[in-house]
């Protein structure tokens, strides 16, 4: 169990670092979390989910301590941590795996350093909100 946790962990941080260098190339969507509840996906139970969260988000916070608080590469991170501590509640408060992951998704406020707010429309930001719900749904997917 330990090792497929780790496994797990090392592939959301390298997810997160190859969106970081090599950019993000989603399709821009109004709505990124349309079809998460979609039967052909293989959501981890919710007990597993809530373990591989705390894993990748203990990692994720120990990862943010190498990078200047307000960088691009700071501000992933900490974006991804908030969002995975959402799913995490909302999977702690009964919810079912793919439900936490799109109300997680709602109740995130992004930090964008000043920039506009992650929920307004530019192409940009859709695929920031893009890929980081799709980094959730390959965290808690197998």
């Amino acid at each position: 169990m330990f090792k497929s946790l780790a496994k797990r962990g090392l592939l959301a941080f390298l997810l997160i670092c190859s969106g970081l260098f090599l950019g993000f190339s989603a399709q821009a969507q109004s709505n990124p979390t349309t079809g998460a509840t979609n039967s052909q996906l293989n959501w981890l139970t919710e007990q597993d989910a809530m373990a591989t969260l705390k894993s990748t988000i203990d990692l994720l916070h120990q990862s943010m301590q190498g990078f200047t608080p307000g960088t691009s590469n700071y501000l992933s991170l900490y974006n991804h941590a908030a969002y995975y501590k959402a799913i995490y509640l909302e999977l702690d408060n009964g919810a079912t795996t793919p439900t936490a992951v799109v109300e997680g998704f709602s109740k995130t406020q992004f930090d964008t350093n000043g920039s506009p707010s992650l929920t307004a429309s530019s192409q940009q930001n859709e695929q920031l909100r893009q890929a980081y719900f799709q980094d959730a749904v390959d965290l808690l997917t197998y």
